[in-house]
């Protein structure tokens, strides 16, 4: 593979080879996952902002990480797994507002609240992965039930009386992994050609 740190022109490009772009986001439906657009994927869509305008619709976060070479073959665009980790991990500070994040219309102080909780959360459940007949389990959180409301009446408790007591409920995804091999979230790639 062909280190990417230029863009190759279409006519440098060999036949049958293609950049995808990738972007990681936190899916409310599927959880923590990678979506990998090709240049038809953008057009369709009306150009990035549009695949963005997408990604935001059922997230809570999202984030462009970058591009990898994909070669064509009878079941569309193929890449090795590797060209997905080789992609700098997604910082905190570069991650758009999804529109199911609670903080999506609210101020930096709620958006820090449910970042704050979502990091606290995720921490729990790395504390419960364990290994169970030659693999890990482990957990990622998919969905927290709080709503624009319910946030906002915790940031509200906290600058008034500086404490808030709140039942957050979730709902977790189980993966596995061979030992060895470190995971933060489970490896899910959807491509243009599986649906949002």
């Amino acid at each position: 593979m062909k280190d990417k740190a230029y863009q190759v022109t279409e006519s440098e490009k060999p036949e049958g080879r293609t950049e995808l772009i990738v972007y990681w986001r936190h899916s409310v439906e599927r959880g923590p996952e990678h979506r990998v657009f090709d240049e038809d994927d953008i057009q369709a869509a009306g150009g990035i902002n549009g695949i963005e305008m997408e990604l935001q619709r059922d997230s809570y976060w999202f984030v462009q990480l970058g591009v990898i070479e994909a070669q064509e073959d009878a079941s569309g665009w193929s890449y090795p797994t590797e060209a997905i980790a080789a992609l700098p991990e997604p910082d905190p500070e570069e991650w758009s507002l999804g529109r199911h994040n609670p903080a999506f219309r609210s101020g930096a102080f709620e958006r820090h609240i449910f970042e704050s909780l979502f990091r606290s959360l995720s921490a729990l459940l790395k504390s419960w992965a364990h290994e169970e007949e030659e693999a890990i389990s482990a957990y990622v959180i998919k969905q927290i039930d709080m709503s624009p409301t319910r946030l906002s009446s915790i940031a509200s408790a906290l600058t008034s009386i500086r404490q808030a007591y709140e039942v957050a409920q979730m709902t977790v995804i189980k993966y596995w992994y061979a030992p060895g091999m470190e995971r933060d979230m489970p490896t899910v790639i959807w491509s243009s050609r599986n649906s949002l």
